[in-house]
């Protein structure tokens, strides 16, 4: 059923309005947010202060979480807006934005994931850094491109 309406929407079927599109959007941003606190909070292990203060010594795995967090951003503020047509009102490539959408965000979930799941649990601040890190990619993954007024597009020159 999900599936069936998630097709719908990306297809750009006659009977989805783009009010519907936009909530779907924002939907999908909202969940992955809240998931990732979700995660962090309940599932993922506790983190276990070590006696003495470590110094912030990134590991591999930290640098693959922010090269992850790093595309979020490119696909966010690059390549995102080069699907928008502001001078319609509306973006004309929905079956195009909304799983570039999903990957970006999922990219910047995954920044989080990595830091809650695969750093040594005795490596606090790293754990800590990787989640900031990803929440603040997730919050400037907003969908607010879907607010923007036509005349006043913040990705084209009038």
């Amino acid at each position: 059923m999900a599936r069936a309406a998630m097709m719908t929407v990306m297809n750009g079927s006659p009977n989805t309005s783009p009010k519907q599109a936009k909530i779907v959007m924002w939907v999908i941003w909202f969940a992955i947010l809240q998931g990732l606190f979700i995660i962090r909070f309940f599932a993922a292990p506790k983190a276990v202060a070590p006696e003495e203060a470590l110094p912030l010594e990134l590991t591999a795995i930290a640098y693959v979480g922010i090269t992850a967090a790093a595309i979020s951003m490119i696909i966010r503020w690059v390549i995102i807006p080069k699907f928008t047509d502001f001078q319609s009102g509306l973006f004309t490539k929905l079956q195009s934005i909304l799983p570039l959408m999903i990957v970006g965000l999922a990219m910047a979930e995954g920044c989080g994931i990595l830091g809650m799941f695969a750093i040594p649990s005795t490596h606090v601040d790293e754990r800590n850094l990787l989640f900031a890190i990803s929440v603040a990619c997730l919050i400037l993954s907003a969908p607010v491109y879907l607010l923007a007024k036509p005349e006043k597009s913040p990705f084209r020159e009038s």
